[in-house]
């Protein structure tokens, strides 16, 4: 969704400017600074060695399987040291569903934990006054 607000000086009103706001990928920014602060304390070079998971948004091998498999896209662990890498793959998955909160959740797994886990992200996004 666009939003447009129209700015007018007091003595150019034949000279307008638009200011464009996309609500939708504003909200998806906030979602990222989220993710990030939960999954990393927003570390683009974090390394979780128990796990195998890499980068801003921690991503794990598994994943980057999934996400060449269903993209020809290879990336390596590495790779996610990268944020732009991170937010790449991230946005692959989050636009599947219609659902934030979903996306949410199967970003982080299945299962019960994934509700705990929504909980945090929203906790910090609530921190942004984000609603």
């Amino acid at each position: 969704m666009f939003m447009s607000v129209s700015l007018l000086a007091p003595d150019a009103a034949a000279d307008r400017k638009y200011i464009i706001v996309d609500k939708e990928a504003e909200s998806f920014r906030m979602l990222w600074e989220a993710l990030k602060m939960v999954e990393s304390s927003n570390n683009p070079y974090a390394i979780n060695h128990t796990e195998q998971a890499y980068g801003v948004s921690q991503i794990r091998q598994i994943r980057l399987d999934d996400y060449y498999k269903r993209t020809g896209t290879r990336y390596t662990l590495e790779d996610c040291l990268h944020e732009e890498v991170s937010l790449e793959i991230f946005r692959y998955y989050y636009e599947r569903f219609d659902d934030w909160e979903l996306a949410v959740r199967r970003w982080n797994g299945s299962g019960p934990k994934t509700f705990t886990y929504l909980g945090k992200i929203k906790q910090e996004l609530s921190k942004g006054e984000i609603t």
